[in-house]
């Protein structure tokens, strides 16, 4: 790269700094925010509660159902005999459908959450990588360091075409 005057190398650095500044600000809000979602991950309680109704309130449905239409045969056979035996088999089939759902609710709810907390992990991992030292090479510490480097021991470096007047 050509050296350029001072009040290019000024300007370079006003919009490095600006650059920077600019990314600073953006890094801090990222980190508020993955840190809430670390600290806050899955649904609230509300949400959860109202899932669990939503799957559990057709199964009640399905229940109340059978149990009419075993209660309007016996009646239109005026027969009850296995009657009660029905209903209870009825309820009992109901209530495992319903702590089966309620279990996928929670368990679905348990795995959101962990997915949300690994995700923030990450981008709160990505926000203190390997880039440590990105504000010095925005600045061209990097560039000032390679344009000062001593050339090789024997000859002349030559950048990407290589090293003259060096035997191996």
């Amino acid at each position: 790269m050509a050296r350029g005057s001072a009040a290019e190398e000024s300007l370079l650095n006003s919009k490095a700094g600006t650059s920077f500044s600019n990314a600073q600000s953006q890094g801090t809000q990222a980190q508020g925010a993955f840190t809430n979602l670390y600290n806050n991950p899955g649904y609230t309680q509300s949400q959860i509660n109202t899932q669990t109704n939503a799957a559990v309130t057709p199964i009640a449905g399905q229940v109340a159902s059978a149990q009419h239409t075993l209660a309007n045969r016996a009646a239109a056979t005026r027969n009850d005999a296995g009657l009660v035996a029905a209903q209870d088999q009825a309820a009992r089939t109901g209530a495992g459908q319903e702590s089966t759902a309620a279990a996928d609710v929670q368990v679905n709810a348990a795995n959101k959450a962990l997915q949300q907390q690994d995700f923030a992990a990450q981008g709160l991992s990505g926000l203190y990588g390997e880039s440590l030292n990105s504000a010095s090479n925005l600045y061209g510490v990097g560039q000032r360091a390679q344009a000062t480097r001593v050339p090789s021991q024997y000859g002349i470096s030559l950048g990407k075409l290589g090293n003259f007047g060096v035997t191996a």
